[in-house]
């Protein structure tokens, strides 16, 4: 149903095989962050797949693309078309 949608859609998750054979095609970005759930730090990576092209801005109020980032999440583009 949503390869069909003709809105924009943004599908958020976890790497999956599963997600890149459904949203082949899509724009898929990676944000590379991390979690103090139960109690410790760990790294992770969540994954969005959109129907439409993502935006490269980085962080909320970072209204300048170029800018340095200022933090310790970082995203990279990969492209599965």
């Amino acid at each position: 149903a949503l390869r069909s949608c003709r809105a924009a859609v943004v599908v958020s998750g976890y790497p999956s095989e599963l997600y890149d054979e459904l949203y082949a095609g899509w724009d898929r970005v990676e944000i590379h962050t991390g979690t103090g759930q139960s109690g410790s730090w760990s790294s992770r990576t969540e994954v969005l797949w959109s129907n439409r092209t993502l935006n490269q801005q980085t962080a909320l109020f970072d209204l300048e693309p170029s800018r340095p980032l200022t933090n310790t999440t970082t995203t990279e583009r990969t492209d599965h078309r």
